[in-house]
């Protein structure tokens, strides 16, 4: 079994559309958890309609790690709630996994809903420099992760001290006890909802900047403003308050 874990903070405008891509995988054996910090929109609304076990949460790490305390499959996939994968990708991410031995994998990530030739070219260019780093010093994107079960109780989960690049952090353990890869010829859609309201050259700036951190220092950059689920929103609607649901 693939126990899929999202972890999630108003997130009522994305995450159904990730659920929907998941009801729809080729591959059955798989379990979701939702794992989700209080949201005060409809996220536990629609993951409960989706089937999804719904947990509490925290920020990324935390709600990662509390994700695993309750699943049940010998692999993991994490995957944040904007995103979007092919109907085919939990069992192509299986089947090479299982074909090369890899204990934890990143795919490359594609921009989603954009195809502006500058954007395209970053992400392949994003995409090239981890594939060259995983031979340096693995790191990759928290947007989407797959490890097993063993590897991640192995090294103690996600750092839950780490506010930012915990993906990083996470990643680059794994790779000292594990097999690591990046597989350069899979890809999710990965929402670029940060970049267009930070601006593109604001979070290139920010993402280099953690990046290098983690190559020469192994730490974070705690002096970035980074504030969960930020960036949730459609439009500039104010929150509603609601009472929490359990599936």
């Amino acid at each position: 079994m693939i126990s899929i874990i999202i972890p999630a903070y108003n997130e009522e405008h994305y995450i159904e559309n990730l659920l929907k891509c998941i009801q729809q995988q080729t591959w059955k054996d798989l379990e979701v958890i939702v794992a989700d910090n209080h949201s005060q929109d409809n996220t536990r609304e629609i993951a409960c309609r989706y089937g999804a076990k719904v947990v509490d949460g925290g920020i990324p790490s935390v709600a990662r790690n509390k994700g695993v305390e309750t699943a049940k499959g010998e692999f993991l996939l994490f995957i944040d709630a904007d995103q979007e994968i092919a109907s085919t990708f939990v069992a192509r991410i299986l089947k090479k996994a299982k074909k090369h031995a890899i204990d934890i994998c990143i795919p490359s990530l594609r921009p989603l809903n954009e195809r502006k030739f500058i954007y395209l070219l970053l992400f392949r260019l994003h995409s090239l420099y981890l594939k060259i780093m995983q031979i340096i010093k693995p790191q990759g994107s928290g947007a989407c992760i797959f490890s097993t079960m063993k590897i991640h109780k192995k090294i103690g989960g996600f750092n839950e001290q780490r506010r930012l690049s915990e993906d990083h952090d996470y990643i680059f353990r794994a790779s000292r006890v594990g097999k690591f890869k990046v597989l350069w010829e899979m890809h999710i859609d990965f929402s670029i909802r940060r970049l267009y309201e930070e601006g593109l050259w604001i979070s290139i700036y920010k993402i280099t900047k953690a990046a290098m951190l983690h190559i020469f220092r192994g730490k974070a950059d705690e002096k970035v403003k980074y504030e969960f689920g930020k960036f949730t929103k459609k439009g500039t609607g104010k929150k509603k308050t609601m009472r929490l649901k359990k599936c």
